[in-house]
């Protein structure tokens, strides 16, 4: 069970609590009795579950118990000291002669009730308050001898939901049937007190939860009380007063039962800019979940920026919205994404070959054939760029590679004929065959310190290619045809001192006469 708590009572009259006489107190509860209700949880896990990772229980400031009195009332019992402890004093006024009977409900509401053939109704609202780390469990306790076991009778749904678009201040959950109203109680098989959600009853199956707006994206956890039952259909909807800002719909039938805590899993909004250019930010905390997240809205982003971690399956997403033909992505900033290694394929070639995501590195394929993607910013945290990753992104204009990046593969940019800027990292030690070949548009290479190998044909074929500025003193492994059939007075500048080893060594010396000494003017 979620939750088990004990009521210890007293009892007693108002002048022995108060210490005063009839005369001083106020009018309206003049002939009143004040009792008090000790009460203490027999298992400090038990809240746990509902009130997050701390494994403490508590009481919150604002709890009330519903006390059922020999009037045949709910009288509301308050909260007066111990939020925050185990142990808290609930205060309650009985009128006359009246006294306490054999039951209490939590959280209290004044539609509880027991008829005269002893039958129990429990009432669940269809509004609620939004309070940090409440949840209403609904609860009956039956008092035995002088102490009430307050158990669980329905269950709690809890929906974590992230990047709330700003301004919203209702969440509204709804079932595939009635989970509002009165509920009559009823006994489990093992004799337990339970609530049952009808399943005939089509109305009164939504439940709000109203809240503060916020100027910014916000993180909130939404705890809806709901009766026992399979629930086959569930929708959450978000709310900027009257102007319903993000639907979500789950069809997997999920089973509650008494003492159930069943969180869904966590949801991640994306926001749209509202610059009319159908730009998206969103804080992506779920691997794998990026379709679901951009749900139907992926159809109008062109330009998205995403922080959290990515997945083969998110690439997917990604790849798909830069290769469609109607409103294709063409901007996408991924400097705060982590890629994590999974099994979920992104690409697949004509031969049937796969990829996959590894940790930190853009794949090879990864980005392949993206003709539309004109601007792309590079995760932080890569340390490798794979085979053809970026081939025939034919709209790519320029390019940084990370500072951890220390390998650029075979064909990593092949192709990519509008690419006019291209900044390598100091870090960077190899860059692979055919890496930047056919890149039409490259007027100006810099080639740090660091790299100690260039492969074959890495900038064969780029015809304006004319400035080439290779910084290490060390000369770099040079492969055959790297600088071929580029523009014809093309330049490459080494470092003063170093340029007769560049021209004596092995490929290299096919430059020889297009060698120079690097100046002040020229670094």
């Amino acid at each position: 069970e979620i939750m088990n708590k004990q009521f210890y009572y007293a009892a007693m009259i108002a002048a022995t609590l108060t210490a005063c006489s009839q005369d001083e107190l106020p009018q309206e509860v003049v002939n009143s009795q004040y009792i008090t209700l000790q009460a203490t949880a027999d298992n400090d896990n038990s809240r746990a579950a509902l009130d997050g990772e701390t494994g403490a229980f508590k009481w919150s400031t604002g709890d009330a118990i519903g006390v059922y009195t020999s009037s045949g009332q709910f009288c509301q019992f308050d909260l007066k000291s111990g939020e925050g402890n185990i142990s808290a004093t609930f205060g309650g006024a009985l009128t006359g002669e009246e006294t306490i009977g054999d039951y209490a409900f939590y959280p209290y509401h004044d539609n509880h009730s027991i008829d005269n053939n002893g039958t129990l109704t429990f009432h669940l609202p269809n509004e609620y308050q939004w309070k940090e780390g409440e949840t209403n469990v609904p609860m009956i306790a039956q008092k035995t001898e002088n102490l009430f076991p307050f158990k669980q009778i329905g269950g709690v749904i809890r929906f974590t939901l992230n990047n709330i678009p700003a301004g919203c201040n209702r969440f509204v959950f709804t079932a595939d049937s009635r989970i509002t109203g009165n509920f009559t109680v009823s006994h489990d098989n093992k004799g337990n007190l339970i609530i049952i959600k009808d399943g005939t009853e089509k109305e009164n199956n939504s439940v709000t939860i109203t809240f503060v707006a916020s100027d910014e994206l916000t993180n909130k956890v939404f705890n809806i009380p709901v009766p026992t039952g399979s629930y086959d259909g569930m929708r959450i909807q978000l709310f900027a007063g009257e102007e319903e800002k993000e639907t979500k719909t789950a069809i997997t039938a999920n089973e509650v039962s008494r003492g159930t805590l069943l969180k869904m899993p966590a949801l991640t909004f994306a926001t749209i800019n509202g610059n009319g250019e159908g730009g998206a930010i969103v804080q992506h905390n779920t691997v794998g979940t990026l379709s679901d997240v951009l749900g139907d809205k992926a159809s109008s982003i062109t330009s998205l920026t995403i922080t959290g971690e990515l997945n083969g399956a998110d690439i997917k997403t990604i790849r798909d919205m830069a290769t469609r033909t109607d409103n294709p992505l063409t901007t996408l900033d991924l400097s705060g994404v982590t890629i994590k290694a999974s099994d979920e394929i992104y690409y697949t070639s004509n031969h049937g070959n796969h990829s996959i995501t590894t940790d930190n590195t853009i794949g090879d394929y990864m980005f392949y054939n993206c003709l539309n993607l004109k601007s792309i910013t590079l995760p932080n945290k890569i340390t490798k760029i794979g085979d053809s990753a970026f081939e025939a992104c034919t709209s790519l204009a320029s390019v940084l590679i990370p500072e951890f990046v220390t390998i650029l593969d075979k064909e990593a940019f092949f192709g990519c004929s509008s690419l006019t800027s291209v900044i390598i990292s100091e870090g960077v030690t190899s860059i692979g065959d055919s890496t930047f070949e056919g890149c039409t548009s490259l007027a100006s290479v810099t080639i740090p310190e660091s790299v100690t190998t260039i492969e074959k044909e890495a900038y064969l074929g780029c015809s304006a290619l004319k400035s080439i500025y290779c910084k290490p003193t060390g000369v770099p492994t040079l492969g055959t045809k790297v600088f071929d059939n580029i523009n014809s007075e093309y330049q490459i500048y080494v470092p003063y001192g170093s340029e007769d080893t560049y021209k004596t060594t092995t490929n290299w010396s096919a430059y020889a006469t297009k060698i120079v000494a690097m100046t002040n003017d020229v670094q």
